[in-house]
């Protein structure tokens, strides 16, 4: 007869905080204000109690026509522009300064898809307070259609 003994050992790992940013942003067509919430990302396991929001980053965005919109800081990791109305169609640069970081990304706002057209314009949902609500919800059907011949919309 053959023993086979495995031996474990408990090791600790240690991550190293990061200084990397969650950056959460929407632009829509014609829709303002412009908001843009950060937090910092943690580690699997970190206290619930950390703060992870970011209110000291200096964030800009700037359009086509290169003009340079400042973000303020309006609640706890919120940033917000009132004057920036993104247009359809248009490329803005999102710019983050934040710890001697920065961050940049670029997005073009998609245009509304052409003949869109749903079946049905509102619904109610009774309140859910258990996962039994949510197996005994009675939801409509709903379709959406739109004209979309270059594949542009999903």
């Amino acid at each position: 007869m053959v023993a086979l003994f495995l031996a474990c050992s408990e090791d600790t790992f240690m991550i190293d905080e990061s200084d990397d940013l969650i950056v959460e942003a929407y632009l829509y067509g014609g829709q303002q204000p412009v908001t843009i919430s950060l937090e910092q990302l943690t580690t699997f396991g970190a206290s619930p109690d950390q703060s992870l929001t970011v209110n000291d980053a200096f964030v800009t965005m700037i359009d086509e026509d290169v003009s340079i919109f400042e973000f303020s800081n309006s609640e706890d990791g919120l940033y917000m522009n009132q004057d920036l109305i993104p247009t359809a169609g248009a490329t803005y640069l999102l710019d983050i300064a934040h710890n001697g970081d920065i961050y940049t990304s670029t997005t073009t706002v998609p245009t509304p898809p052409a003949d869109m057209a749903l079946n049905i314009e509102s619904f109610e949902v009774s309140p859910v307070i258990s996962i039994r609500d949510l197996q005994n919800l009675d939801l409509p059907d709903i379709e959406l259609s739109w004209s979309n011949p270059d594949r542009d919309f999903y």
